[in-house]
């Protein structure tokens, strides 16, 4: 009878999440069109403007940071062009402790917008003295919680580029390009033979039917992979946006501490808050290498 009691534990707490995150959708698609009527009573077209600026204000620093000290961490950890090819675990180590690094020094212009975007900003030159440069109000206490979404930020994008290359590759493998050429050196020769015969023959396209279905289907499969990625991006990221927000609040508490409250207070489903807005988010920055990803089966560059 004992040995029963784990398992039925587990299922109950892995139901509570389930039920947790569909009411987070769920409310979180309400709680989007009522925070967009909001913003538009209140800025008019400007929320067009301003929320995207602040969104590329946040994101820039971090893209230029990790631009320029990839180089140096892959030279650190000695991973060569190999590696950065075939996408090999020191590749993916590499990237995680460039993200998690990155963040660090980025952490106070995260978190100051943070508070802007929460109303919970005095004022930027009171912030920057008091919060930025003294570390008052527990400014630094979500920095280990912001350096964590470095290191799911890359999951995340290992698990979009797999569910995008293994929808293309099953589902659609004839509208995969071809690679041959650039991997295989040695065979140049018979390639040749080969691509001489094969002018000759006329390929045949793809049905108007087909290729319709093909963008519907990676469409969503698109965001299926960003739904996986923003599932597993938000209970790090609302710990890091309640403690950056409100450190006041959660900064006494620490990352482990204000885990505990927000599960006690609000279930598991505290932690899915904002999940649909960041679907739409992933969506919008993974669609410009979409396609790469699903021909290769790997993560960007």
């Amino acid at each position: 009878m004992t040995t029963d009691s784990p398992p039925a534990s587990l299922r109950q707490h892995v139901a509570g999440a389930a039920s947790g995150l569909a009411a987070a959708l769920v409310g979180d698609a309400s709680l989007a069109v009522q925070e967009a009527k909001q913003l538009w009573r209140e800025d008019g077209l400007f929320m067009f403007v301003k929320w995207p600026a602040l969104m590329v204000g946040a994101t820039l620093p971090f893209v230029l940071l990790s631009v320029g000290t990839q180089p140096l961490i892959d030279q650190a950890l000695g991973v060569s062009e190999e590696d950065i090819e075939e996408r090999t675990l020191s590749f993916h180590v590499s990237r995680m402790l460039n993200s998690a690094l990155v963040l660090i020094p980025t952490h106070p212009l995260n978190a100051l917008l943070a508070c802007h975007i929460a109303n919970t900003l005095p004022s930027w030159k009171v912030a920057l003295v008091d919060r930025v440069v003294k570390g008052k109000d527990h400014f630094y206490s979500s920095l280990l919680a912001s350096v964590a979404t470095g290191i799911v930020l890359h999951v995340t994008d290992v698990v979009r580029a797999t569910v995008l290359h293994w929808h293309k590759a099953t589902f659609f493998p004839d509208f995969i390009s071809p690679r041959g050429s650039d991997e295989h050196d040695d065979g140049d020769d018979i390639r040749s033979e080969v691509g001489d015969e094969a002018e000759d023959e006329e390929e045949e396209e793809p049905s108007t039917a087909r290729r319709v279905a093909y963008v519907a289907s990676t469409a969503l499969a698109l965001v299926t992979a960003c739904g996986f990625g923003a599932v597993l991006m938000a209970p790090v990221e609302t710990i890091t946006m309640r403690m950056a927000a409100q450190p006041h609040v959660y900064g006494p508490l620490g990352t482990l501490g204000t885990t505990a409250a927000i599960f006690r207070q609000e279930g598991a489903g505290g932690f899915f808050h904002g999940v649909v807005p960041a679907i739409i988010a992933q969506c919008g920055v993974s669609f410009v290498n979409m396609e790469e990803e699903a021909d290769t089966g790997k993560v960007s560059l």
